[in-house]
């Protein structure tokens, strides 16, 4: 699964300003992330808040395997 993107500020001529995407609202949510580095794959993961009343993306926490292919437990 991916997403194209998690949230963006819509600013229209004749409309009033709103926030919209599948992650416009998350509050110490996980993001699954993959590294690809000669053709190995490393999995991970950001543990992450969208602040749309600040206008901030707050990365908490992340993590990367240290491995190929290997899971990585989000959350500990």
């Amino acid at each position: 699964v991916s997403e194209v993107f998690l949230g963006e500020k819509i600013i229209g001529v004749n409309q009033p300003v709103y926030w919209q995407g599948p992650w416009k609202d998350v509050s110490h949510k996980f993001l699954a992330v993959q590294i690809v580095k000669n053709d190995l794959k490393y999995n991970g993961w950001i543990e992450l808040t969208f602040d749309t009343a600040n206008e901030r993306l707050i990365l908490h926490r992340a993590a990367i395997s240290t491995e190929a292919g290997k899971e990585v437990k989000a959350g500990l």
